[in-house]
């Protein structure tokens, strides 16, 4: 898998899980928009280099909403295929 593709399978995740949480969570609506608008614009800027500050990103929002940490586990299968 490739640097794009990964970007791609995160951004899909990223919205369909914005979805979730908003359904779930419509109390906390500005919350959830403003943790994922964070995590659009880290995911476009993602760089090979930047991948551990992304990943403990994720670390630190999935304490509070579990349901991101299905984007760790997409970095970790790229991490897999890349080493």
């Amino acid at each position: 898998m490739k640097l794009r593709e990964l970007k791609k399978k995160l951004l899909l995740k990223t919205i369909n899980i914005k979805s979730e949480l908003i359904s779930k969570y419509a109390d906390q609506r500005d919350k959830i928009t403003s943790l994922v608008d964070m995590l659009i614009v880290k995911i476009h800027n993602l760089r090979e280099h930047t991948l551990s500050d992304f990943i403990f990103t994720i670390y630190n929002i999935s304490k509070e909403f579990p349901e991101f940490e299905e984007l760790i586990k997409i970095v970790m299968s790229y991490e897999k295929n890349t080493s």
